[in-house]
């Protein structure tokens, strides 16, 4: 019987969100913006070779419910104040 290797590809898709209280949100933007079609492009090789793939996402689209307060989403969470960027990150 002839056995498959396995390995595993982690990719952080969290876009700006590590690095943003670094200014990566203006200095990384075209790598920001290419995310999305090198993940569709990383779909159709996984689909040509027929390598099997699981997802994980973690986030916002798990929680059991989205709270507004003053028209802000999530209040009870603590949110960073830069200088250079005055609105709500959240």
């Amino acid at each position: 019987m002839t056995r498959k290797g396995q390995f595993t590809i982690s990719i952080d898709t969290e876009l700006a969100w590590g690095t943003f209280d670094h200014g990566g949100h203006v200095t990384f933007r075209e790598a920001y913006l290419q995310c999305r079609p090198i993940i569709h492009r990383l779909i159709r090789l996984f689909e040509r070779y027929e390598v099997s793939a699981t997802w994980a996402v973690v986030g916002h689209l798990f929680l059991d419910r989205c709270e507004k307060k003053d028209g802000r989403p999530h209040p009870d969470i603590v949110r960073p104040k830069y200088n250079w960027y005055p609105a709500d990150w959240f």
